[in-house]
């Protein structure tokens, strides 16, 4: 990271957060809390597995854990699934992701396809928790104005988004353009709403990914993103990236929806 803080071309800000994620991941005990954290968070998905940690045989440089069950994206697309188990899966991968969003405000921020154990009967299993982000600000709250597209809406709904994102000490048409020509691209991909539009997405398709990656791309370049938002970059970029290793095709309408509710502590039945 030390180019870009030297040549000034990511904000200070957003590095020493990158910086505190990944130092973060070292911290076995903490790592084990966060394990326990998810468990709970996480335990009425019944597709769903995560390891139990034995604490009793657990110290600040070995992890104990329960064995999961599962194969890698890479090993597991090598055994031929359907379509069916496969969109399957991207839809669950996506319902816990809007969960965690809406309920627990806090994300499992490692994406990569190692950390996610899938089975051909679309059980999924969830593993690394040394990269965890608690979520400062409503996120939820955002992704109702991405949906809705507020910031269309008028001002006082556009300054509504860009102070969730931003705060209040932003040049309001330099963000307005942000949303617009960026966020906006990303949410038409994921909620589509022209007439006749086909819901469902096709992550499969590569102009999909690199949709996703081009904008992100872009708010780092106008140098007004908040540091909070950088493992949460990273967490929607490696959830898309899975999906599309995966080609999963998903109505993402409905599992946004489905994400929303009910609360932690009742029974998700398996979809």
């Amino acid at each position: 990271m030390l180019p870009g803080r030297v040549s000034g071309h990511i904000p200070v800000a957003l590095l020493n957060e990158v910086q505190r994620g990944f130092s973060e991941e070292t911290d076995y005990i903490k790592e084990g809390r966060n394990i326990d954290y998810f468990r709970k968070g996480l335990g009425g998905f019944s597709y769903l597995h995560i390891p139990e940690v034995h604490w009793d045989i657990t110290t600040d440089r070995v992890l104990t854990m329960s064995f999961v069950e599962g194969a890698p994206a890479k090993e597991f697309l090598a055994t031929k699934p359907s379509q069916k188990i496969r969109n399957l899966i991207g839809a669950r991968l996506l319902e816990l992701y809007y969960f965690q969003v809406h309920h627990l405000q806090s994300l499992h921020a490692d994406h990569h396809p190692g950390n996610y154990l899938l089975r051909l009967d679309g059980q999924i299993g969830l593993v690394d928790f040394g990269c965890v982000k608690r979520l400062s600000f409503d996120v939820a709250e955002l992704s109702r104005c991405c949906v809705a597209r507020t910031w269309n809406q008028g001002k006082a709904e556009a300054e509504h988004v860009i102070q969730i994102i931003w705060g209040k000490h932003v040049p309001f048409e330099r963000a307005r353009h942000m949303l617009t020509s960026f966020l906006e691209e990303s949410v038409n991909i994921l909620f589509p709403i022209k007439t006749g539009a086909d819901p469902v997405v096709d992550f499969g398709k590569p102009d999909v990914l690199k949709a996703f990656g081009r904008n992100l791309r872009q708010v780092l370049r106008y140098k007004l993103t908040n540091p909070e938002f950088a493992f949460l970059s990273r967490t929607e970029l490696g959830l898309y990236g899975l999906l599309h290793q995966l080609g999963a095709r998903v109505n993402v309408w409905e599992v946004w929806d489905r994400g929303k509710g009910p609360s932690p502590g009742q029974s998700r039945k398996a979809r």
